[in-house]
C-alpha cells in the first residue's frame, strides 16, 4: 500500500512554474519481511504550451527517503537523499512521453 500528498507551495511566471513539497508513505510485506518507506521532499517544475493541445514540461525533485526493513523481530532503518530530473511532452491528446533520470 502507499499514499503521497503534494501541496502547491507557490507558482510564478503566470502559473507556468511552481514549487510543491510532498510526503509519502509506502509499505509492503511478504512472509516475515516488511519494508516501510517514507519519502519527504520538494519538486519544482515548468510547463509551456506547444500549440493549443500539446505541452512540454520540465521538473526536478529532491527527496530524503527513510526506510525500515523488518525481518521477524529484527529491524534496520536507514535514510538517503535522492534527486530526479524529468521532462514530459504531449504527443497527442491524452498520450504523452516522459523521459527521466534519478
Amino acid at each position: 500500500y502507499g499514499a503521497r500528498l503534494g501541496v502547491p507551495l507557490f507558482s510564478f511566471l503566470d502559473g507556468r512554474a511552481g514549487v510543491a513539497p510532498f510526503i509519502g508513505l509506502g509499505s509492503g510485506a511478504r512472509d516475515s519481511v516488511r519494508i516501510t518507506q517514507v519519502p519527504v521532499g520538494a519538486g519544482a517544475g515548468y510547463r509551456m504550451a506547444l500549440g493549443e493541445t500539446r505541452a512540454l514540461s520540465f521538473y526536478a525533485t529532491a527527496t530524503y527517503l527513510w526506510a525500515r526493513t523488518t525481518v521477524g523481530d529484527e529491524r534496520q532503518s536507514d535514510g538517503l537523499v535522492r534527486a530526479a530530473l524529468a521532462a514530459d511532452v504531449t504527443v497527442v491528446r491524452n498520450l504523452g512521453l516522459t523521459l527521466g533520470y534519478e
